[in-house]
């Protein structure tokens, strides 16, 4: 151990303490860093990813609105859910990670853009937009006015065609309410509703696959995700109802674990910084200087022994009531939001993965750290599953 406060270049520190963490990032914290700036194409509006101040603040009041309105989304998303079961239900030998990715796209191609892709029904990454993805994460500035043409493409055809369902986040990010003293143009809510489809649908589909890689890694969780399931959504039942979502606490345990140790943006997306031009800070009780750009990266907060016991092992129990885990510190819990994530959690009621014979370490060695996590495929062999009518 180098200590929380960690000097990895001339002018850059990594800060893995957890009240400096809450300094750095929360009210009244450091700015932005350039990675986020420099990160943008001179010809592309600027984003909610990287504005400051009270640009950022005034855009972030959209997007609030946006992420308020997650209920009515819902109907919308067990729609994917259910097609996503479909295509796996035939079972064999699958790249769930593949198949997550498919459904994330379309989730977020709905939401964002009024559908637009139908990568499940096609089975395929439709024209390359996830290779592309993976490519702009590794290689921003090369491919970053392809995604501005792509964006505003698929901004017109939203505003031809209409929402899908109800009110959906482009209908918040363009303000078709008319709520904002000042209208977003098509350029700015494109760049905005693009970032919400490349962000939300690469690490929605990460955490899917994390959850399922740990699983199969460890039967004894995911027999006991089974039975939890198998106790709260009864025959009869609509796995897709929220409402028995929030009953599933092991399982929501799992998926808090799998965030702990694979959290979709490990580096935490970029830098905040204190600009030359600005007085130095402490910060718990440390000064930094002027000039000085500071990570927070949540895989190394997560994995802090100071923080959490055993912290390099799934053990989804630390997140129940009543653990007895000596170190649990949860303000030390930082991933990337993902919004309602056990709305998918209920296909383990739907289909069985065999984990006999699965190679528990050959996925997590394809993960690497591009701003957003890129990952080989995760095969899995699906069974059938044939549970029990007894209540």
């Amino acid at each position: 151990m180098y200590g929380p406060f960690v000097r990895i270049g001339p002018n850059e520190l990594s800060v893995i303490d957890v009240v400096a963490v809450g300094q750095i990032l929360g009210h009244g914290g450091l700015e932005k860093g350039r990675y986020y700036e420099t990160g943008r194409h001179s010809s592309t509006p600027p984003n909610i990813v990287s504005l400051n101040g009270e640009a950022h603040a005034a855009k972030r009041r959209v997007w609030n609105r946006a992420m308020t309105s997650v209920r009515d989304y819902e109907p919308l998303i067990g729609e994917r859910t259910s097609q996503l079961v479909s295509c796996l239900r035939n079972g064999g030998i699958v790249d769930l990670a593949h198949w997550f990715d498919l459904f994330a796209f379309d989730v977020m191609g709905d939401l964002a853009f009024g559908g637009t892709f139908e990568m499940l029904r096609d089975g395929r990454d439709v024209d390359g937009l996830g290779k592309r993805v993976q490519t702009f994460m590794k290689q921003v500035g090369r491919t970053i006015q392809e995604f501005n043409d792509l964006a505003q493409g698929l901004a017109i055809h939203r505003i031809k065609n209409g929402a899908v369902g109800a009110k959906d986040l482009w209908y918040h990010l363009a303000d078709e309410a008319g709520l904002e003293k000042r209208k977003p143009s098509l350029e700015d809510s494109a760049a905005d509703a693009v970032v919400a489809v490349i962000a939300a649908s690469d690490t929605t589909a990460l955490a899917l696959s994390s959850v399922v890689w740990f699983l199969l890694s460890a039967p004894q969780y995911y027999r006991r995700v089974q039975q939890e399931i198998d106790q709260v959504i009864v025959h009869g039942d609509d796995p897709l109802d929220t409402k028995k979502h929030q009953e599933l606490h092991f399982l929501s345990a799992c998926i808090n674990e799998a965030l702990r140790l694979h959290p979709p943006l490990p580096s935490k997306g970029g830098s905040r910084q204190i600009l030359f031009n600005q007085h130095g800070r402490s910060v718990a009780g440390r000064f930094i200087p002027p000039g000085t750009s500071v990570w927070t990266p949540p895989y190394s907060l997560h994995r802090n022994p100071e923080y959490f016991s055993c912290p390099d092992q799934f053990l989804p129990d630390r997140w129940l009531p009543g653990s007895k885990f000596e170190k649990h510190e949860v303000s030390a819990f930082i991933p990337f939001s993902l919004g309602p994530a056990n709305c998918v959690g209920q296909k383990f009621a739907e289909v069985r993965a065999v984990h006999d014979g699965f190679d528990s370490e050959a996925w997590g060695l394809t993960l690497e750290d591009h701003f957003i996590v890129t990952r080989g495929p995760l095969l899995v062999n699906l069974v059938p599953r044939h549970r029990s009518t007894q209540g």
